[in-house]
């Protein structure tokens, strides 16, 4: 790809895409439309994640990955649940010590 300025709010588009298939003839290395469809999520938050690390550092790169990570965001709707689930454990350790 060729050199760009990142900002925080870019995004994989079609011309970022076609780059990267330039990129990918050029060094000879096979690929398939189909293949590259069936994996697009993947491909974008990598291409993403691979921008974000050299313009801003491996914190933000990670950060860019995980965005579009789906096992990540199911993760994230269970937060509120677990943090409730502490809560009411703390509770109960309390009112256990309390009757000691």
């Amino acid at each position: 790809l060729a050199h760009r300025d990142i900002l925080k709010e870019f995004q994989v588009d079609d011309a970022v895409l076609n780059d990267f298939k330039s990129f990918l003839r050029t060094e000879k290395i096979e690929f398939n439309d189909t293949d590259l469809n069936a994996n697009l999520d993947w491909v974008k938050a990598n291409i993403k994640g691979d921008l974000f690390t050299s313009q801003f550092g491996s914190t933000e790169g990670l950060h860019a990955r995980t965005d579009a990570d789906p096992q990540i965001a199911k993760a994230l709707t269970f937060m509120p649940e677990a943090q409730a689930l502490e809560e009411s454990a703390q509770k109960n350790q309390q009112k256990t010590a309390s009757l000691r």
